[in-house]
């Protein structure tokens, strides 16, 4: 665990940047003893989202296990509804990065026959974190494997949680414009849960095309183990 901005109470070990933005902002805008009350308030939930997700094992049975939590945490922010859409993927050309867990999730989408642009996860594998070919909203290259042409999800239901958290209240048209301010919902008990997630062992962030990718080459693997394992039954004689 680390000591999280404007006070000594410790609540996750990796923190997201939302989290830390909220943090400094309740901190520059509230009491000193209203802080401090609210980051042990903080610290309490993220103890209880730790003490459930520690006894699952990693990978995808962890990673639905906080995906289900952090959709309960999204429906109970919905004070007021997102403007978000089917086929509004205006969103969907950023870089995303998800936890091994996700990967593992994403990746048994695949293996289920899930669709995906090969072509294209491995050309954004291949990019690194800062990449400038992610600053055009317009490039084709930008869109996620997973994004359909008709501008849907193919992974829909095992998105990660960067996808499931990304809402916002102001018009479609101000995430497509360049120079746009799309409004944000903030779900500071959502990125509490996040962060929780991304300090649990084994549960590494990377880009969504890297840690996908490398998922899909240990399914394979594994996939060819099970194989060569597997007895091999008697042939009919043939006469």
């Amino acid at each position: 665990m680390i000591p999280c901005t404007g006070g000594n109470v410790e609540i996750t070990r990796v923190t997201t940047p939302q989290l830390k933005t909220l943090l400094d902002h309740y901190r520059r805008t509230t009491p000193a003893a209203h802080h401090q009350r609210f980051l042990i308030y903080l610290r309490q939930v993220a103890a209880r989202y730790e003490a459930e997700l520690l006894q699952l094992e990693p990978g995808i049975t962890r990673a639905r296990a906080a995906l289900r939590l952090l959709d309960e945490e999204v429906d109970r922010s919905h004070v007021i509804p997102s403007t978000c859409r089917e086929g509004c993927a205006h969103c969907c050309t950023l870089p995303v990065e998800v936890t091994a867990d996700e990967a593992a999730l994403l990746a048994e989408a695949v293996r289920d026959g899930c669709e995906i642009a090969l072509d294209r996860l491995a050309d954004q594998a291949r990019r690194e974190k800062h990449d400038p070919a992610w600053r055009s909203r317009t490039d084709p290259g930008n869109r996620c494997a997973f994004l359909r042409a008709e501008g849907t999800c193919s992974a829909y239901d095992r998105r990660p949680s960067a996808c499931r958290k990304h809402l916002v209240i102001s018009p479609p048209g101000a995430c497509a414009q360049p120079g746009g301010e799309p409004q944000a919902i903030s779900i500071p008990l959502g990125e509490v849960l996040v962060s929780v997630a991304l300090s649990l062992p084994e549960n590494s962030i990377a880009s969504l095309a890297r840690s996908v990718t490398l998922a899909m080459e240990r399914n394979l693997q594994s996939d060819g183990e099970r194989n060569r394992a597997e007895p091999i039954g008697d042939e009919p004689c043939q006469a």
